[in-house]
């Protein structure tokens, strides 16, 4: 019984501990971290229209911190388009709308690729995204 008594005790105590590494992790403040590509947004969006499958596994799966470059073509609460010359866009869902954007306006926003849709929007999604 004293056995079990321990062996229960220590599972506990392994459980809160692996609770607290995975779950009370600060977040990862992305506006530090320093981009791994600048692209424009042309050659982004095309990336995905010519090769959807390789673009995902370049752009989504690594979770990358990239910088892209375009023009705003519209602007929302809290989220810049980018144009592009081939008819969709690159949608920045952006952290903090502090400064002040103009439609037409050439600006470089880092953040990461989370999504491509090409069925409603046709639009690359960008989340956690900041100007430097």
């Amino acid at each position: 019984m004293k056995k079990f008594l321990y062996l229960a005790v220590v599972g506990v105590i392994i459980a809160g501990a692996a609770y607290l590494y995975v779950f009370q992790k600060p977040h990862t403040d992305f506006t530090k971290i320093s981009a791994d590509t600048t692209i424009s947004s042309d050659s982004l969006f095309n990336a995905f229209q010519q090769d959807q499958t390789l673009a995902e596994q370049t752009y989504i799966a690594k979770a990358e911190v990239i910088e892209v470059e375009g023009i705003i073509s519209e602007i929302r609460e809290n989220i810049i388009l980018l144009s592009t010359n081939y008819g969709g866009t690159i949608s920045c869902n952006m952290i903090e709308m502090d400064a002040q954007f103009e439609v037409g306006q050439s600006v470089t926003i880092k953040g990461r690729v989370t999504a491509y849709d090409d069925l409603i929007y046709n639009e690359v999604q960008m989340d956690n995204c900041s100007i430097d």
